[in-house]
């Protein structure tokens, strides 16, 4: 009996061992981040003209002890119609301002016009796969996605874009998708996390 004692106090010994020397549980350090570990910005709001009106996205990885490898991100930016001045809008992603891999950089703005709030609807590219997505910056104002620019037919309205990120599904939402192991996690999207730093001038004043 007292040998059987002996055994069974080894094998508890042995599993706590074992249980200290093991590495920190996987799953752990692939949770999802929290909403305040990344940044999605409107900034850089520029009236190139009395007709084209420009701005910038960017995404800051804020929290720098945990790398974010980018998977797939997009945006849906609402704009005050009162600026369209009975003109006809177009939008476009400006090319050669991303800091995004070439196979990761959008390409794609539509615009939807509304009776009162427009949209730019910014699709996504597909997920280059885990380990070749952009590592988005932990400085700055982290690392741009891309510059878009919106064209009037007629000089803008003297009123103010009010750019702004929509989180609905309707009429687009902004997500963000990052690499947590192997797979694409959807990161939280909020205003929290997700607001303009751009200025918001009176156009044309």
């Amino acid at each position: 009996m007292k040998k059987r004692i002996i055994q069974i106090t080894n094998s508890i010994l042995l599993f706590f061992i074992i249980l200290t020397l093991s590495p920190v549980n996987a799953q752990a350090r692939i949770a999802p981040l929290d909403v305040s570990s990344v940044n999605y910005t409107i900034t850089n709001v520029v009236l190139v003209s009395d007709r084209i009106l420009e701005f910038d996205l960017y995404l800051k990885d804020t929290d720098a002890s945990q790398p974010f490898e980018l998977s797939i991100i997009q945006a849906g930016v609402l704009v005050n119609s009162e600026i369209i001045n009975g003109g006809n809008i177009t939008t476009a992603v400006v090319p050669g301002f991303s800091d995004l891999i070439a196979a990761q950089q959008l390409t794609t703005a539509i615009w939807a016009k509304g009776p009162t709030t427009s949209i730019i609807k910014i699709t996504p590219k597909i997920g280059p796969g885990p380990g070749n997505g952009t590592k988005i910056k932990t400085t700055g104002q982290g690392t741009r996605i891309c510059r878009v620019r919106i064209t009037n037919s007629v000089p803008f309205a003297k009123a103010r874009p009010n750019l702004a990120f929509c989180f609905a599904s309707v009429p687009y939402p902004t997500k963000v998708f990052q690499y947590i192991g192997r797979v694409g996690t959807q990161v939280t999207t909020t205003s929290s996390n997700c607001f303009s730093e751009g200025a918001n001038p009176v156009l044309n004043e």
